[in-house]
């Protein structure tokens, strides 16, 4: 399965969302040997990490969960209140990854909703195993010289 996190950031959240990105690749290289079914076939989760401006609100508001049938493509956003923006850029390493964890993980909540077309896909096992991995990611500590 193909798999991605696709980053919205701006100038100020620029030089913490290395974690992200490191976060992404990591979880990108995992899932592509995995197989939950053909029902989803790339999954992508939109990461806002951008702080509010007035008047340019609905710039950056999260997708809701989008699925194609016809070639297997699940996509959202998420995106980080300001207060989660705030601490994510003042937070050390572990907390950024904290946070990130946390919004992710949270995420995942939107499969327990999916589309009744969407048959044909492990939730259950992908949920686990995507946690489990983030959870090795964080006790590794390898995350630290990416932010």
């Amino acid at each position: 399965m193909k798999f991605g996190i696709a980053i919205e950031s701006d100038a100020d959240t620029e030089k913490s969302i290395g974690l992200v990105l490191w976060i992404s690749q990591r979880l990108e290289k995992f899932f592509e040997t995995k197989d939950y079914g053909d029902g989803i076939g790339l999954y992508v989760i939109g990461f806002i990490c951008v702080r509010p401006v007035t008047g340019y609100d609905e710039w950056f508001k999260p997708r809701s969960p989008r699925y194609v049938f016809k070639n297997g493509t699940y996509t959202y956003d998420v995106m980080l209140t300001q207060e989660k923006i705030e601490a994510f850029i003042n937070s050390s390493e572990k907390e950024a990854f904290e946070i990130i964890f946390e919004t992710l993980v949270d995420s995942l909540s939107y499969l327990d909703k999916r589309p009744k077309k969407l048959t044909n896909f492990d939730v259950s096992r992908f949920k686990s195993d995507f946690i489990g991995h983030l959870r090795e990611l964080i006790e590794s500590n390898r995350f630290k010289r990416y932010r």
